[in-house]
């Protein structure tokens, strides 16, 4: 058998483009679409409980995300429109032999009285991979508004991958007409934190995280977000008291939900959750998308 390997043929810079507009009917519509392999982007889909919204879906042809894969997306909501944007698939990143990882590069922009919900499947970081995310959200004005949700999880824990990869990392920055108002540093490495302990994951197998920004972050819906948090975080502890084994088998998540304002007079919320289920996650972080406005029906089937 040969000792070559095979290069990995997506290993070079992929780009991914998106630029919406309102159409003249009140529906969004795509002004410019471009995508380079492995990334696809599919036809939008209306529906019928809100068709102002436009729900595109970022397709891939690849397995997942392989050693020397750098990718570069661009999202531009233009005034008025809506766009709803979401992932495959779970996203899968590789073993990688080298010192090298895989990157992602994200900007989103939001124009004034735009709606964007970008909604990423769970990522799941194989052992041995290394990855390096970086997203920039620029809103317009306090009109433009955005719900900007991701996952983590701890690696494939049925094949004993937990914590086994090398490092991943997920920068977030959020600027309203240029002044910055939410940042977000994630960096998890195992070989230099305890990532079960106090301050990571705490026992728990995945990490969530949702930042939402818009005129319906108001303090009624605030204290709706942070009751519903707390009803399942108290569920959480509860369970936690009575036998520490038996969190993980449980469809409950801990965390909070954090206010954030800037001088231009928007408001938003940072939520971070843990749990021990992709889907308890999503759910919740769609219902605190709900509370702050965004179509209950779209945010559900993201």
């Amino acid at each position: 058998m040969s000792n070559v390997t095979t290069a990995n043929r997506y290993g070079r810079p992929t780009v991914l483009e998106l630029e919406t507009i309102r159409g003249p009917a009140g529906a969004t519509t795509l002004e410019h679409a471009f995508a380079t392999p492995p990334l696809r982007v599919m036809k939008p889909l209306h529906s019928p409980t809100a068709p102002e919204w436009a729900h595109v879906v970022a397709m891939s042809s690849s397995a997942g995300l392989m050693e020397g894969d750098a990718q570069c997306v661009r999202v531009a909501v233009g005034s008025g429109a809506a766009l709803a944007m979401s992932s495959q698939a779970y996203e899968k990143v590789h073993r990688m032999a080298g010192p090298g990882g895989a990157s992602r590069e994200t900007l989103l922009e939001v124009a004034a009285g735009g709606r964007l919900l970008y909604w990423q499947q769970p990522v799941i970081p194989f052992a041995g991979s290394r990855f390096a995310g970086s997203t920039r959200i620029d809103l317009a004005d306090a009109t433009a508004q955005v719900a900007y949700a991701e996952v983590v999880s701890c690696g494939r824990a049925a094949r004993g991958e937990r914590f086994r990869f090398a490092r991943f990392v997920s920068r977030v920055q959020v600027c309203v007409g240029g002044e910055p108002v939410f940042a977000d540093n994630l960096v998890l490495d195992p070989a230099e934190n305890d990532l079960e302990g106090l301050g990571f994951f705490e026992g728990c197998t995945h990490l969530a995280s949702l930042v939402v920004l818009g005129p319906g972050c108001t303090e009624e819906t605030f204290r709706n977000a942070r009751e519903l948090i707390s009803r399942e975080t108290e569920a959480a502890q509860e369970v936690v008291c009575a036998d520490e084994g038996a969190r993980c088998s449980t469809p409950t998540v801990m965390g909070g939900v954090t206010r954030l304002r800037c001088a231009s007079g928007t408001r938003g919320w940072a939520v971070r959750l843990l749990g021990c289920r992709a889907q308890d996650l999503e759910r919740n972080l769609a219902r605190v998308a709900a509370a702050a406005g965004f179509p209950a029906a779209l945010v559900s089937h993201l």
